[in-house]
């Protein structure tokens, strides 16, 4: 994934550095320069201790954007080196981190190290026994609360919404044309549902989950090209009702539910939240572009919202 042409690619297409990506050209790992080396401490914790993301060495870059690759001697500064002051002067430790090394116009002795920073669960203190932040360019040293946030991050859920199409052949239990009465057999139907599902990337359970979902209705089969480019918001959450009885009254079919009641949402589980939405029409790809988009609320955990286009979510093919 990682290689020269990515890199190449970076500077060609002018991505800017933000919140989860930055550029540093090959004196920033300067081992004669203790200074240069204390920075290696402060702009990595600053990653974790934000959202996480990537910096890059063997880049040089002009005001914010990327310029030219800028080669590293491996001879003189090698990944094991650039590890070890990464683990030696955080602390705690940062969990999972990746560092890459790119090798550049096919030289060993040239290359990048680009360094894949996870969020983390705690505040990690750089070597000058300060807490750094990233914010989009800057990295600062951190507020009181800030760092309390960072620690809190293990006592809240984590909430995050995954969408999915499912999609039904069956044949029609009715001919397609009721005078056809001696029309041998049925044509196949398809039907295609949206689905949501909660996944609870925290480390402590979910009980109370609420999302607001945004769904253009164009999608939907009742209203298909009514060019209205409306949005419906609906209201999921984590209650169920339990199925207790059937009544059948031809051609009537009542259902007795029990109370709702609310389940839980275990770290790392996922739970198909219960929805009421439209069929989708058989051409919904026609609005591919289009976003649907989401805030999803759990317990005392901050608001967290997304989005996604219709054209990028998953389709399952089911069997009845």
């Amino acid at each position: 994934m990682y290689n020269q042409e990515y890199l190449e690619n970076l500077i060609s297409e002018g991505v800017e550095e933000n919140l989860s990506l930055e550029y540093k050209s090959a004196p920033a790992l300067n081992k004669a320069d203790q200074k240069k080396v204390n920075e290696i401490a402060k702009d990595v914790s600053a990653f974790a201790n934000a959202d996480g993301g990537i910096l890059i060495y063997g880049i040089q870059e002009n005001d914010h954007l990327p310029e030219r690759i800028d080669p590293i001697k491996r001879s003189f500064v090698s990944r094991e080196w650039l590890e070890q002051k990464i683990q030696d002067c955080i602390r705690p430790k940062i969990e999972n981190i990746r560092i890459h090394p790119i090798k550049i116009d096919n030289d060993n002795d040239k290359v990048a190290y680009l360094v894949e920073i996870p969020k983390s669960t705690t505040a990690h203190q750089a070597s000058d026994k300060k807490y750094y932040r990233r914010h989009n360019f800057n990295v600062l040293a951190m507020y009181d609360h800030e760092i309390r946030d960072v620690f809190n991050r293990t006592k809240h859920p984590k909430l995050n919404l995954i969408f999915e199409i499912w999609v039904y052949t069956y044949k029609s239990s009715t001919p397609i044309n009721p005078l056809a009465a001696g029309q041998a057999e049925a044509k196949n139907v398809t039907d295609y549902h949206l689905k949501v599902f909660a996944k609870n990337d925290g480390k402590v359970l979910a009980n109370y989950v609420n999302c607001s979902i945004d769904i253009p209705e164009e999608i939907f089969e009742e209203n298909f090209e009514n060019g209205r480019n409306l949005f419906t918001t609906y209201e999921l959450d984590n209650n169920v009702r339990d199925l207790l009885d059937v009544e059948i009254q031809y051609p009537n079919v009542r259902e007795k539910l029990g109370p709702a009641r609310v389940v839980p949402i275990l770290p790392t589980r996922t739970f198909r939240l219960n929805s009421d939405f439209p069929k989708l029409h058989k051409f919904y790809k026609d609005y591919a572009e289009k976003e649907i988009s989401w805030t999803v609320y759990a317990d005392n955990s901050e608001p967290l919202s997304g989005s996604i286009k219709i054209g990028e979510i998953q389709v399952e093919y089911k069997k009845n």
